[in-house]
């Protein structure tokens, strides 16, 4: 119990704040830009994302270094609490400003601080850890979404300094915490005086390394092109409403969440790399048999329930991959390089979903659906031969 109160609790803190980013990113920032300066509404994502790719290898050489923890801290404090300040009072070109950096923190926290999660946890119960973070995340960010629509409705500029606030708080609680990084300060003052770029470059010949990176971008072009979508598709497919589709969306993130929680207890039975290679094979079952339902002639009714039994099944699938990969990821790379791994793991992750969500988008409007989901289940294949190629390292 006092192992959890100083440590984990302290991680798991971090998570809710990281749950509160993401539903302020998905749910609310757009539409408030929308309103506010529309011309450059739709050019906050891109760029944040292009320049989020460019950093996080960057922060991650830097975190091997000098350590993750007062990086994670002074990021989640000046990127995220002062750029929600400021999206609260500023306007025109210095608003845009404040929302890049927004959805740049947004995205460069999460390597940083799997590679933090790895540098607490030992291999024997790192994916049980990784799924409980990531579950936490993602139910978080769930049931932030709730409440954040019913604060924005009222008044978008209170909903925004209040989760400031929130975010520091929980920020403040992360940084309470009893935690040192892994090995303490001589792994530190390892880090400080041996190269780092010699570790690194001897990671980068590591073939199996090289077939996970491909594995993830195969994987994250299926899912992360696919969930952007998902509202749309249950409107002009399942005929349901933009409200109803939204909710649904919505609670199929909670599943995913509730699935991550219980990756951890599967892993006994499976090998870790293994186990992910049946995730990345099932999903692409799903996404194969979603193209063929949206061109098959069913009833209305039938239609309906065979998409939304098919799309709970896949996001049980999604929940059970989400801790697997950066699991993989940490036993892969040498821990003194974790952080510039992670890195450049989320970059290949965040230039592969930001060219399937605008290619998606293009052809779901001129081809249909079908053709997306066809598409999406070409890049799990690709993930499921690599990470069979990648398993062949012994973790």
């Amino acid at each position: 119990m006092i192992i959890f109160l100083k440590t984990i609790l302290p991680i798991l803190f971090g998570n809710i704040a990281l749950g509160i980013i993401f539903a302020i990113m998905n749910f609310i920032l757009i539409p408030f830009l929308a309103a506010k300066i529309p011309s450059l509404a739709g050019s906050t994502f891109f760029i944040g994302m292009g320049i989020a790719a460019f950093l996080t290898p960057i922060l991650g050489n830097i975190s091997d270094r000098i350590g993750k923890r007062g990086i994670l801290i002074v990021s989640l404090f000046v990127g995220n609490v002062l750029s929600c300040i400021g999206i609260s009072v500023l306007t025109g070109l210095s608003l845009f400003s404040c929302s890049v950096l927004f959805v740049v923190t947004a995205f460069a926290l999460q390597p940083l601080y799997s590679a933090f999660v790895a540098d607490h946890s030992s291999p024997e119960i790192r994916a049980k850890l990784y799924g409980v973070t990531m579950g936490t995340t993602t139910i978080a960010c769930f049931l932030a979404s709730l409440a954040i629509k019913a604060i924005f409705d009222v008044s978008p500029m209170k909903a925004f300094r209040m989760l400031a606030f929130i975010i520091l708080g929980l920020t403040a609680l992360l940084g309470a915490g009893a935690l040192r990084e892994k090995g303490s300060k001589e792994l530190l003052r390892y880090r400080r005086t041996h190269s780092c770029q010699r570790i690194f470059s001897s990671m980068l010949k590591d073939p199996h390394l090289h077939r996970f990176f491909i594995s993830q971008v195969g994987a994250w072009f299926a899912i992360g092109g696919t969930l952007p979508l998902l509202t749309s598709f249950l409107r002009d497919t399942a005929e349901l409403s933009v409200g109803n589709a939204s909710l649904f969306a919505g609670f199929l993130s909670f599943l995913s969440g509730c699935a991550a929680l219980g990756t951890g207890c599967l892993v006994k039975y499976f090998r870790q790399e293994r186990f992910y290679f049946y995730i990345c094979i099932l999903l692409t079952v799903f996404l194969s048999a979603l193209a063929g339902i949206t061109q098959a002639s069913l009833a209305g009714v039938t239609k309906r329930i065979v998409i939304i039994m098919l799309l709970c099944f896949m996001h049980l699938v999604i929940g059970m991959f989400y801790p697997l990969g950066p699991t993989i990821l940490s036993m892969l790379a040498p821990s003194e390089v974790h952080g510039e791994a992670f890195g450049i793991n989320n970059a290949c992750i965040i230039i592969s979903q930001g060219a399937a969500v605008q290619l998606f988008t293009l052809l779901s409007m001129q081809t249909g659906f079908s053709t997306v989901f066809s598409l999406a289940a070409v890049g799990s294949v690709l993930a499921a031969i690599f990470a069979k190629q990648a398993s062949a390292k012994s973790i």
